[in-house]
């Protein structure tokens, strides 16, 4: 066998052999580093084989393991790999029931008996959806367990508000039914793109969605929890799970590569430290607890602080996570973190599954390939759990941590109560605070961030909002996490971009740990200040301070974003202000405009017709 690694233009030619006989091929254009498991998720997706179902070896039968990077080469000198469905004896996954447009529905759990098993036009109907790219590997982009207010979505049976394909296949379903529905591009958005130049879904995209129906007409399904794993997806390798695995994904992402070349030289990911980041790094200092801390020292105030901070914390462990009351919640890992407007799905995907299935996942590639192995990341690909808000999600957690130590200067909430009432006022309502509403959006902004090795967080600041940069702790729970600092004052060395709200300059292309200075001129004039955390040290980041970060082991970190009434926070109350005047504003605009449409109609203003048109642009305004 031969191997490709670094071989220009090279590619695998995949076949589908039945019985043996030939019945399709298809050709793989292969990266640097992939292994077979690339591969077989290629052929799995290109001939429509479950992935647990397919088994590959070599045109002479030579056997082929997912870690493998070298493939068995044909007469002509081209890599081969032969693709074939298990024994016949294996279960079968549903057949397909195909719709006038061509649509694949497979009912994986059958409706509940009653009056309900089959929908009917007009029906109104709850559905769970999880929508993917069917390629690109198989980004999520909804996912209404995980999105939002966690909200199932609302459509009328046959009506419209759904794309064609899935309105054909609810047809088919009925209440409590769970089925994966595989879309063609025509149904779907057909010539039409979702997200600003196709980020999100591109023209002519095919789509997956599983759907489960949990309420017809205001009557439940006997089960509305989340459905099982398919039965035949379960044989996918714990360090690649089937919510990965399913699709063929994309090659390592270049800081991953990178970081990997820095644990090589190190000995392995956990052994990395402050003396392995280039560019004159130099260690953050370790700092004590400051009554008062607002940030307001600057310099003086970043640092690791190990004492003091987590004082009547319970403490956390890997199953407290994944097997406690959060458990079962459906979370959102990435592909590349943060995630900017500008990353297409495609590129960097978005996976959904449950916490305890993340959490076992991130411990899985910790005990595969710990020492972040560049030439094992299609078999163990990295992806990131950041910026869960589980207190949320999991109320009862809450009381396992205290999110505001006393010597810190936390005004968030004292802001947003009164900021509250400023608007109460300004709309004539009364001004008594909502202590619920106020709690939750304070506990908000405390998340969880959980990270096999290797996971990484690109070079960032957190803004919050668009002028009132936000102060950070971030405290290591379990595990340990490399983090590269700059001062605010080497902004103009970091070359920044617009984060994900499209304005604000706080992130940055440059990667720390292999800087490129003819792309980033002027790098080399920022200090680096780099610090390891271990499990109780906690990171205090005053508001503007730029943070890389990569996870050296599998970790788990509580991490709060607050404002300090004297420093960032009336920044904060100055950036409510223009933001509800602006949206004051469009609603007026928006009003006047369906007012000047009804009378363009020739409708009386005072109609209900008219009205209604107005509410339509008030409607459209809000979105």
């Amino acid at each position: 066998m031969a191997s490709l690694v670094g071989a220009a233009g090279a590619y695998c030619e995949v076949r589908w052999v039945e019985g043996g006989l030939l019945l399709k091929t298809a050709r793989l254009a292969l990266h640097p580093n992939d292994d077979a498991a690339r591969v077989r998720s290629f052929a799995a997706e290109a001939f429509g084989i479950p992935l647990a179902d397919l088994r590959v070896s070599g045109p002479g039968g030579e056997h082929v393991d997912d870690d493998d990077v070298c493939w068995p080469r044909d007469a002509r000198g081209a890599a081969v790999v032969v693709a074939e469905e298990a024994p016949p004896d294996r279960p079968r996954p549903p057949r397909p029931v195909v719709t006038a447009s061509g649509c694949e529905v497979r009912v994986r759990r059958p409706p509940d008996a009653g009056p309900f098993a089959r929908l009917a036009r007009g029906q109104r109907a709850k559905l769970h959806l999880v929508g993917r790219l069917v390629g690109g590997g198989g980004g999520v982009f909804e996912a209404t367990r995980s999105l939002r207010a966690r909200a199932p979505f609302e459509a009328e049976v046959g009506g419209g508000g759904v794309i064609a394909g899935l309105r054909e296949a609810l047809e088919l379903l009925g209440l409590g039914a769970v089925a994966d529905v595989r879309v063609p591009a025509a149904a779907a958005y057909g010539d039409n793109e979702v997200g600003k130049d196709g980020r999100t879904i591109r023209k002519r995209s095919p789509l997956d969605f599983e759907v489960h129906v949990v309420e017809v007409d205001g009557v439940a399904c006997a089960a509305p929890g989340p459905p099982p794993r398919a039965a035949l997806l379960e044989a996918f390798p714990p360090h690649r799970p089937q919510w990965i695995g399913r699709y063929a994904l994309p090659g390592p992402l270049p800081e991953y590569v990178s970081f990997c070349a820095v644990a090589a030289r190190a000995g392995g990911a956990a052994r990395v430290g402050v003396d392995d980041v280039p560019g004159g790094a130099l260690p953050l200092p370790a700092r004590a607890p400051r009554p008062g801390w607002d940030g307001s020292r600057g310099a003086g105030d970043c640092g690791v602080y190990r004492d003091g901070f987590r004082r009547g914390w319970r403490a956390w462990g890997w199953d407290d996570l994944g097997g406690g009351p959060a458990g079962d919640a459906r979370v959102l890992s990435k592909w590349r973190a943060p995630t900017l407007r500008t990353d297409t799905l495609r590129e960097s995907p978005v996976f959904e599954s449950s916490l305890r299935e993340y959490v076992a996942y991130a411990r899985a590639v910790e005990r595969y390939d710990g020492a972040c192995d560049v030439r094992k990341h299609a078999s163990c690909p990295r992806c990131y759990l950041n910026g869960l808000p589980i207190f949320n999600v999991a109320p009862a957690l809450r009381g396992d941590v205290d999110d505001r130590p006393a010597w810190l200067a936390d005004d968030s909430e004292t802001l947003m109560a009164a900021w509250d009432a400023t608007v109460a006022r300004a709309v004539g309502r009364p001004a008594a605070p909502d202590a619920a509403d106020l709690a939750d959006r304070s506990w908000s902004l405390t998340k969880v961030f959980v990270a096999p090795p290797g996971a990484i967080t690109r070079l960032h600041y957190d803004n919050g909002h668009a002028h009132a940069c936000a102060h950070a702790w971030l405290s290591m729970v379990k595990g340990r996490k490399l983090f590269v600092c700059f001062d605010p004052k080497d902004a103009e060395h970091l070359h920044a971009i617009p984060g994900d709200d499209g304005v604000t300059r706080n992130n940055s292309d440059v990667d720390p740990l292999a800087p490129d200075l003819d792309r980033f001129p002027g790098y080399e004039r920022a200090t680096p200040l780099v610090a390891v955390l271990e499990e109780g040290d906690t990171l205090l980041a005053p508001a503007g301070w730029w943070h890389y970060a990569v996870s050296l082991t599998a970790s788990i970190m509580v991490m709060r974003n607050f404002w300090s009434a004297d420093t960032n926070g009336t920044l904060w109350l100055a950036d409510q202000r223009a933001a509800f005047a602006a949206r004051v504003a469009a609603l007026r605009d928006a009003q006047k405009k369906g007012a000047d449409h009804a009378r363009a109609l020739g409708l009386d203003p005072a109609s209900p017709e008219a009205k209604l048109l107005v509410q339509a642009h008030l409607d459209a305004a809000n979105k």
